[in-house]
C-alpha cells in the first residue's frame, strides 16, 4: 500500500520593506543514463551549486531510465523538451544564441547564469518553517511560509521536490553512457577520463516526486500526493 504525503501550505504577510530578497535558479536539468552528452549537465549542475550554493536549485528529472517518473513526460510537453540534456530554469523561455525556448543546453547556462544574473532580486521570500518526517506513517509534514516585499497581485503556487542523492543501481537503467569519454575537444572535462559507460555511477538530484504534481499548489490549499 502506498503511503500518503500531506503537505501544509501556509502564507505569511509581513509588512512591506524596501529591500527584496535574492532571486534563487531552478534548474530542471532533463536527463538521463542511456543520455551519453548528460554527463554534460551532471557536471554543470555540480559547478553552478559550487559557484553559487544553495541559491541554485538543481533537479534532475529522469527520462527513460530506472529513476524516470511519469510527470517528466508531462513537463517535457509543458515546456517543449525534446533534446537531451536540456535545462528549464525558473522555467521561463530564454533566448540563447538566436533560438527562444525553455529547454537550455548545459553549455549555455552559464549565459544564463552567471554573476550579473545572481543581482536579480524577487518580491517574493519562500521559507520551510517547519518540517516533519513520520518514518511509522510514511508522510512529510512540510508547513511553508512567503514572505511578500513588495505588493503582489499574480497567482502565485509552492510546490515541493522530494529528491535523493546517491543513487546507484545495475545495469544499463543506471549505469551512465559517457560521450564525452576520449572525445577531442573535451580534454578539460572531468568525464573525459571516465569510461563511455560508467557502471555504478552516483546519480545526485534525481527527483522523486513532486507534491503539487507539475504545477503545485495554490497558496492555503492542502496538496494530497500519493507516493
Amino acid at each position: 500500500m502506498k503511503s500518503l504525503l500531506v503537505l501544509l501550505f501556509t502564507i505569511l504577510s509581513v509588512p512591506l520593506v524596501a529591500q527584496n530578497a535574492p532571486r534563487n535558479f531552478l534548474i530542471e536539468d532533463h536527463t538521463g543514463a542511456w543520455c551519453g552528452w548528460c554527463v554534460l549537465g551532471n557536471q554543470a549542475m555540480k559547478d553552478l551549486h559550487a559557484e553559487f550554493g544553495n541559491r541554485i536549485i538543481p533537479i534532475a528529472v529522469h527520462n527513460r531510465d530506472g529513476m524516470s517518473l511519469p510527470i517528466q513526460t508531462e513537463l517535457a510537453k509543458v515546456h517543449n523538451v525534446t533534446g537531451y540534456p536540456s535545462g528549464v530554469i525558473n522555467r521561463k523561455e530564454r533566448t540563447v544564441d538566436g533560438n527562444t525556448g525553455y529547454g537550455v543546453h548545459p553549455s549555455s547556462w552559464n549565459a544564463v547564469i552567471d554573476t550579473n544574473a545572481m543581482k536579480q532580486t524577487t518580491p517574493v521570500k519562500v521559507l520551510i518553517s517547519s518540517w516533519k518526517i513520520d518514518t511509522i506513517a510514511k508522510t512529510i509534514s512540510i508547513t511553508i511560509s512567503a514572505e511578500f516585499f513588495e505588493d503582489y497581485s499574480s497567482p502565485l503556487a509552492f510546490n515541493c521536490a522530494i529528491m535523493e542523492d546517491s543513487v546507484t543501481g545495475t545495469g544499463k537503467q543506471f549505469d551512465q553512457v559517457n560521450y564525452v569519454s576520449n572525445r577531442v575537444g573535451y580534454e578539460g572535462h572531468p568525464y573525459f577520463y571516465e569510461d563511455g559507460t560508467i557502471t555504478n555511477y552516483v546519480h545526485e538530484n534525481v527527483l522523486r516526486h513532486y507534491a503539487g504534481t507539475s504545477l503545485g499548489c495554490w497558496l492555503g490549499a492542502i496538496c494530497r500526493e500519493r507516493l
